[in-house]
């Protein structure tokens, strides 16, 4: 009798046990586990996918990255992606030009409008980055390393990096003020306006470097670079207006300015003694 009802008494544990286990995979499996994979891109077959669907060599580089590692320009975000390098002519007032996977052939976009002209500085598609809109203005950027020319054409071989801009979502302001060595200083300022389905977000940037110090060849004293001072002033505008769920005009502008030296060598440095520094020049960019 003892083991005819310490079988029963088994029997029944391991039911209602089983009934537990079976039950709590039901009420597990109407509880899915949630994942963050909802990054979307456009870039890399012009239609909005996934990123984790897309089949390219995609990078991108989100606001809230901006946000975090306080990048101060385009530039300084995309010298931290893998495959990417910015050739830089001077200081801050130079020439910035990218090349991905090491060719230069780089289309560059914003919100899908094409920057580069058929032939760049170099002869090819180079583009001047220091014009692109302040980072405040940028919601994200997509990086499409490899070539994309069989979408984008022959300026796109080293790959494509598209810029997609903010829009005004909800009412808010922000400004940013930062110092650094050689007499650097970065103020920025952004404001965004929602009222029903109008929206204005505008930016104003300023950057500004008073000298530069470097190491002389001959006699090793550290002295300031000749004509090393450089200005640039940024501000860009954007109004979207919506008429229906799948209607909205859009008005953009972006305007930068450039003015100072731009010293490729100084006296003593590197040997070469003979040539002195002296470029200097303004760049105005209106879109």
């Amino acid at each position: 009798m003892l083991n005819k009802s310490l079988g029963k008494s088994v029997l029944m544990t391991a039911l209602i046990t089983g009934s537990v286990i079976w039950g709590g995979t039901v009420v597990h499996a109407e509880e899915p586990q949630q994942f963050l994979l909802d990054e979307y891109v456009v870039t890399a077959t012009r239609m909005e996918n996934k990123l984790v669907d897309t089949p390219a060599n995609m990078s991108v580089i989100t606001s809230e990255e901006f946000e975090k590692r306080n990048y101060q320009s385009v530039s300084e975000a995309l010298e931290n992606v893998p495959g990417v390098i910015v050739k830089r002519s001077g200081f801050l007032g130079g020439d910035q030009h990218i090349y991905l996977n090491g060719d230069d052939r780089v289309l560059i976009m914003v919100d899908g409008r094409r920057l580069n002209q058929d032939k760049g500085t170099s002869g090819r598609s180079g583009f001047d980055i220091t014009n692109l809109p302040s980072p405040d203005f940028i919601e994200k950027i997509e990086i499409l390393k490899g070539a994309g020319s069989s979408l984008y054409g022959s300026d796109a071989v080293g790959g494509v990096i598209n810029i997609i801009t903010k829009s005004a979502n909800k009412n808010y302001a922000k400004i940013n003020i930062n110092t650094g060595s050689w007499g650097s200083q970065n103020y920025s300022a952004l404001v965004s306006v929602k009222k029903g389905k109008t929206g204005v977000i505008t930016t104003i940037n300023k950057q500004k470097q008073n000298y530069v110090k470097y190491k002389e060849a001959d006699s090793g004293d550290n002295v300031k670079w000749p004509n090393s001072s450089n200005n640039i002033i940024g501000a860009t505008i954007k109004v979207d207006q919506e008429f229906d769920d799948d209607k909205l005009a859009t008005l953009y502008f972006e305007h930068s300015f450039k003015d100072g030296g731009k010293p490729y060598y100084a006296t003593g440095l590197g040997g070469w003694n003979t040539i002195k520094p002296g470029a200097s020049g303004t760049d105005l960019n209106n879109n």
